[in-house]
């Protein structure tokens, strides 16, 4: 729907204006002004089918009657040049029905209007012929009203001070002053409130009637529409161009239609051409890129150009090192051609699909080898726990047999045989099902496990070996390839705290680029053939340029070449926790020291030195107090006995040292990110506040007033007098004051 008619004025008697004026000619009432003593009649208005005053609540009643309304309105202002009312006029929807019209108005005035203390007078006018023109004039207050029904001033005095919060004296000995103004309702911003408040009921209307039109009230240019508008022709020239009267305004607007329809279709004549050349252009990449592929299909000389770019980057080199490093490749890639020739490879989608095949087997042959070396690893845990319960099994016996506790831990420690029984033990016990098979039994499954081992071993080898070889030759491929990556080495990570502050550099410079640049960038336009350049000239990916990855080389690696389960995968998937919190703790130099240190945990590769450790100095602890029984207390014994580590608590303290700092370092660098929380709370503020307003000259109840302002954001020294004494005199009525034990006759108020 195009942009209907929306006006708004102001009513100023230095216009020689008049609200009862104004008001007689869209109601169609007699009116006598009593500002100028003279009737507003306005005969010859038709087509007036509704008019209204809304009152707000505080409003006297008697204003319900139009001539003491604005009668009253014009009393109250005296100047010349005052400001008498605020007119609006509205175009309403033909598609709404006549019935609806007021209902529409009235809605729209009490909720934008007469809600903030407003007295709004409207009328409804729809000149002959009926349905054509609908439209309504409202007529607003200019002034607010207290609760008595009395006009408040539009504005008032407010001295300005320094920062000491003391009025500034001018040179002619008068106060510095300026006017604020006492209700906002001429603030430009309403403008436009009220204009998107307009649309919006219109539209509600228009969908409750099923009707598919919809009302914009902004213009062409903030639409986004290269469309001239039209000029507001009015009743007098609407009625000269029904006659046949050519206006001025009426050859306007039709020379701007008619100039409207030759820039639409310029416009897409226009836009047809380009479909054409993006067509052209489009058909033009498929062919080039279908000839590209053709040619660089063949592994051979694909190879041969790697040679050439080796030798391209050896250019610095002397001619010692150039003749060496050309005779390396010559021989590498000699090689690699009578493999390709062995395998029968000879494009590089053979090579793709027979790399995949061979990793595919190499996960099938690991996958075999894992449960038959578990299976093994179990099997040599029960031989040795058997033989462990064998030999520590009279030991125990004799443990057993103690009756009192202090005795039985004193005898454990220094029999180390009963922990090696109780761990045999309880590792037999997680392995039940073989309880009743024999040792021999075990043996001769192992040595079948093992046969099998290295049967799947031996294939295996040869296809790493070839996947060596494959990833080798494709690497090569790669980089005499445009548009590939370079390396089959993953890119240096950049440290941590670089990455983070580059991030955080970027959203700054986000939030402090002037509203003009953004627009630029905004209306910059970049090709496919651009995007290329750019990411080869970079060395990134095409999705690192387009913001659809944060890696800058970005690669669609296997599964089974990251050696993720299933489960891993799906819970990176789901989203439910922070994958990119994860990337940073991996990301973290200090990760490869708390994986090693978790590994060798794991593992359990260091526990047979803790154990041994422990070992020795629980028997030497046990053989000097068999010596000597006194020395229990003694400071040597217990230096033994503190030199004695758990396993758990060692590498419990060092993962949780490495953990620390790792998210230490984290946390700082995101400290200064908007969604981290602040380091000073509300609270903190208030406290603040508090004891700012308590260091304050005057007594406690001052004091209490001032606080009491910063927290209502009242600014204590801009209050008049009378305002301060005005709330001292209401906290003296408070009993929380009164039972402060406050001498209100004593300490006499400032």
């Amino acid at each position: 729907m195009p942009c209907p008619h929306n006006e708004i004025t102001i009513v100023q008697r230095s216009q020689r204006q008049s609200a009862v004026a104004a008001a007689a000619y869209q109601s169609g009432e007699k009116l006598f002004c009593e500002y100028d003593q003279e009737v507003k009649h306005y005969p010859e208005k038709r087509g007036i089918v509704h008019n209204e005053i809304l009152l707000p609540a505080n409003a006297p009643p008697e204003y319900a009657d139009r001539n003491t309304l604005w009668n009253a309105a014009e009393a109250v202002e005296k100047q010349w040049n005052s400001q008498l009312a605020r007119r609006w006029v509205l175009t309403i929807p033909r598609e709404i029905p006549p019935d609806q019209y007021a209902v529409l108005v009235r809605e729209f005035c009490e909720q934008q209007f007469v809600s903030k203390g407003m007295i709004a007078d409207f009328a409804i006018h729809d000149p002959h012929p009926p349905g054509h023109n609908p439209h309504a004039h409202v007529m607003l207050t200019m002034r607010a009203m207290d609760e008595h029904g009395k006009w408040l001033p539009k504005s008032r005095k407010v001295y300005d001070l320094d920062e000491n919060g003391e009025r500034i004296k001018l040179p002619s000995g008068r106060w510095k002053s300026h006017k604020e103004d006492t209700v906002d309702w001429n603030d430009q911003k309403y403008c436009e409130i009220w204009r998107h408040e307009w649309e919006v009921i219109q539209n509600r209307y228009l969908e409750a009637n099923d009707r598919p039109e919809r009302v914009d009230l902004r213009s062409y240019a903030r639409q986004g529409l290269d469309i001239v508008p039209t000029v507001h022709e009015g009743t007098a020239v609407r009625q000269m161009e029904k006659r046949g009267i050519q206006t001025n305004i009426g050859n306007l607007n039709r020379d701007i239609r008619a100039a409207n329809r030759l820039m639409k279709s310029i416009r897409q004549l226009i836009q047809n051409l380009k479909g054409w050349i993006t067509e052209l252009g489009e058909k033009r990449k498929e062919l080039l890129a279908q000839k590209a592929a053709e040619e660089a299909t063949l592994l051979p000389n694909l190879l041969m150009k790697y040679m050439e770019i080796r030798k391209e980057e050896r250019k610095d080199w002397t001619r010692a090192g150039q003749n060496r490093g050309t005779s390396q490749d010559l021989k590498a890639v000699s090689e690699a051609l009578s493999y390709l020739r062995q395998k029968g490879l000879s494009t590089v989608e053979d090579l793709e699909v027979f790399l995949e095949s061979s990793g595919k087997s190499a996960a099938d042959y690991r996958n075999q080898m894992k449960p038959k070396e578990t299976r093994s690893k179990v099997i040599d845990g029960i031989l040795a726990s058997r033989t462990d319960c064998q030999e520590c099994k009279p030991v125990y016996e004799k443990y057993q047999k103690i009756f009192f506790k202090k005795t039985k831990e004193k005898f454990k420690q220094e029999h180390p045989e009963v922990a090696r029984y109780e761990k045999a033990a309880a590792y037999l016990a997680k392995h039940p099902d073989d309880k009743d098979s024999t040792q021999k039994e075990l043996q001769e499954e192992q040595e079948t496990l093992l046969e099998e081992i290295a049967a799947l071993k031996t294939p295996l080898t040869e296809v790493q070996e070839d996947l060596k070889k494959l990833r080798d030759i494709r690497y090569w491929v790669r980089k005499a390839t445009p548009g590939t990556e370079e390396s089959k080495e993953p890119p240096k990570k950049q440290p941590i705290k670089e990455v983070l502050q580059d991030k955080t550099d970027e959203k700054k410079a986000q939030r402090t680029a002037p509203e003009q640049t953004k627009h630029k960038q905004q209306d910059m336009e970049i090709n496919h053939g651009s995007l290329l350049k750019l990411a080869d000239f970079y060395q990134v990916s095409v999705d690192y340029l387009l913001g659809l990855t944060n890696n800058r080389k970005y690669e669609n690696t296997p599964i089974e070449e990251l050696h993720l389960s299933d489960e891993v995968v799906e819970l990176l998937k789901s989203e439910r926790f922070n994958n990119r919190l994860l990337c940073e703790i991996i990301s973290h130099e200090k990760f490869k020291e708390l994986l090693a240190d978790a590994e060798i945990y794991v593992d359990g590769i260091a526990t047979m030195h803790f154990h041994d450790t422990n070992s020795s100095l629980a028997a030497l602890r046990a053989m000097i107090l068999e010596e000597h029984p006194e020395a229990t207390a003694d400071r040597a014994i217990k230096v033994l006995e503190a030199c004695q580590v758990e396993e758990e608590d060692f590498f419990c303290h060092v993962t949780h040292k490495t953990w620390d700092a790792i998210l230490h370092d984290i946390r700082k660098a995101h400290e200064n990110d908007s969604e981290s929380a602040p380091d000073t709370t509300p609270a903190d503020e208030l406290i603040r506040e508090v004891q700012k307003a308590m260091q304050s000259p005057g007594d406690r109840v001052q004091q209490f007033t001032e606080i009491f302002c910063k927290a209502f954001r009242l600014k204590y020294k801009r209050l008049s007098q009378e305002e301060r004494s005005l709330l001292k005199k209401l906290f003296k009525k408070s009993p929380l004051i009164k039972q402060s034990g406050m001498n209100f006759r004593r300490r006499p108020w400032k």
